[in-house]
């Protein structure tokens, strides 16, 4: 009776920026051979690029054979990934505080209006109350 092998075999596509392009890396392993592939994109894909490259560009890609597998570094040091991560926070919560100043500029003048309304709709009432007497 055949015994059936456990199968290893996989395939996995890592999207990156490499300091001038973004770049599609496919990595695969079939039968035992590990093949590796690049695809350039140029400018950073949207969603439909990425979406039309794996329906119709991803089977096309030539890929070599490698003796190990790649792992891409890090392009950035931790203190880099800090500071951009410390800029974008004080960005969004600048973009934060403005917003919230808007709205409450905006509850204000919505508050004052409801007010000179009610006073104006008690007037009015008063008015016809006057009247009907």
């Amino acid at each position: 009776m055949d015994t059936i092998k456990p199968q290893n075999d996989f395939c996995m596509t890592t999207v990156y920026f490499d300091g001038q392009f973004w770049c599609a890396l496919i990595e695969e392993q079939t039968d035992g051979w590990f093949r590796i592939g690049r695809y350039v994109f140029g400018a950073e894909p949207s969603n439909t690029t990425l979406l039309d490259f794996m329906l119709n560009i991803f089977a096309s890609v030539p890929r070599y054979p490698a003796e190990r597998k790649i792992r891409l570094k890090k392009t950035r040091s931790r203190s880099e990934e800090e500071r951009i991560t410390n800029k974008s926070r004080a960005i969004f919560s600048g973009a934060q505080a403005e917003y919230l100043e808007e709205k409450k500029k905006l509850r204000k003048e919505q508050s004052r209006l409801k007010t000179a309304e009610e006073y104006a709709q008690k007037q009015r009432q008063k008015k016809e109350k006057r009247r009907g007497k």
